[in-house]
């Protein structure tokens, strides 16, 4: 035989009380915090996009430089790998970088 529990009659008052001051508490706060996260969320966005645009304004800036000057970029890659292989390639001269 299921044990049946008596349903009450009436909430007790101080249920009620104790209920309506934890959702005056708890939903302002969680008001401000959804406010917060799309602010956050709109600011990351804003933020990531920066360093993408250096990234790839960064090589861009390169290809336009050794499209400006190619015989210079040559010899500055030429001597780059000469000292990455110990100079078993060797230059005339040192490499001047002058971008005008």
């Amino acid at each position: 035989m299921p044990l049946k529990l008596p349903i009450p009659a009436r909430i007790p008052l101080l249920h009620v009380i104790l209920s309506v001051r934890l959702a005056i508490s708890v939903f302002p706060m969680y008001l401000y915090s959804v406010q917060i996260e799309h602010m956050d969320r709109e600011r990351l966005k804003t933020n990531e996009m920066l360093p993408q645009n250096t990234v790839t304004r960064s090589p861009a800036d390169g290809i336009f430089q050794e499209a400006r000057h190619p015989v210079e970029a040559l010899r500055i890659m030429q001597h780059s790998y000469s000292e990455i292989t110990n100079g078993e390639m060797p230059l005339e001269s040192p490499p001047t970088v002058a971008f005008g």
